[in-house]
């Protein structure tokens, strides 16, 4: 439970930047790079896309390593303002045959012509479904 939270913070991100249609399909990328990153098991290009509360490399490596995403889907993405926000349906891994499906909210932010995922302390928002 204690490396899903942490997947889950890992995860967690905040969109900000441009106006025009296409750059409002980046924050997308953004995720899907991230989480295909995650999946694949790079760490270094995951751990590049990161910004705001960033846990030390080591600790970040040991979750990425632990956690096993089976697939992740997109399932929303809304502006404010100059904030964006992606929320993404991720399956991972439990024990035995068992699946969790985990809805969660990332923010990403651009800076300096990058687009990066924003990790919060512990300010995420999730839901939670077990099957097998």
């Amino acid at each position: 439970m204690k490396n899903f939270s942490l997947l889950v913070c890992l995860l967690l991100f905040i969109l900000t930047g441009c106006t025009s249609s296409e750059a409002s399909k980046e924050p997308e990328v953004v995720v899907n790079q991230y989480l295909d990153a995650i999946k694949n098991q790079r760490i270094d290009e995951a751990y590049g896309m990161i910004t705001g509360s960033v846990p030390e490399k080591e600790s970040f490596k040991r979750s990425v390593e632990k956690t096993s995403v089976v697939e992740y889907k997109i399932l929303d993405t809304s502006k404010e303002n100059d904030q964006y926000t992606v929320q993404v349906e991720i399956i991972i891994k439990g024990s035995g045959d068992k699946q969790i499906s985990n809805k969660i909210t990332y923010d990403v932010v651009n800076s300096d012509s990058k687009w990066s995922i924003f990790f919060k302390d512990n300010k995420n928002k999730n839901t939670n479904n077990v099957s097998s």
